[in-house]
């Protein structure tokens, strides 16, 4: 595992439905760090929903954004959930890897389908009528490829991804 600063932000990466954003924020207060949600990020700049910037703009538009706002992302000693498409943008995760430690929440895909219902109102980044399936296959691979820890989050809790991230942390320095 690659060595880190104190200063190191700690980076969720997963599919959509992992639970970085959650996982995230509680992480965030149990070490008193600021919380990064690149989505709300997104949202808050364009003053539109993740569905609404794709539906009206269309993927491409909308990873050429994500990358522009992972790109100004300046933070340090940060917890950060990004959105699951930002692994598509090799100059995305190059900024973020250098930035800190990258984690992959890795849950399955009938997990991940539990979990929500419609990837449109979600704002999922994706080819028109792609599957859950096919999206799933496409990624896996990037998020492992692009993370220093890739953790089963199969039938835990928040909390209990929070602790097995926990003693990664404690080898940043």
């Amino acid at each position: 595992m690659r060595k880190f600063k104190e200063t190191a932000n700690i980076i969720l990466t997963g599919m959509p439905g992992t639970g970085k954003s959650t996982v995230g924020e509680i992480l965030a207060k149990s070490l008193m760090r600021p919380f990064i949600d690149t989505d709300l990020l997104i949202q808050s700049g364009e003053g539109k929903r993740l569905g609404e910037i794709i539906s009206h703009s269309g993927m491409k538009h909308f990873l050429a954004l994500e990358e522009k706002y992972v790109m100004a992302i300046g933070a340090t000693s940060s917890v950060i959930s990004t959105g699951g498409s930002v692994i598509y943008s090799l100059k995305a995760m190059n900024k973020l890897a250098s930035s800190g430690l990258i984690v992959h929440l890795d849950l399955n895909l009938q997990k991940i389908k539990e979990r929500f219902s419609c990837m449109n109102e979600r704002g999922v980044a994706r080819i028109p009528g792609q599957s859950m399936e096919s999206l799933y296959e496409e990624r896996l691979p990037l998020y492992k490829n692009h993370s220093d820890l890739s953790l089963d989050c199969n039938n835990l809790s928040p909390g209990e991804i929070m602790d097995k991230i926990l003693p990664a942390i404690k080898n940043l320095s």
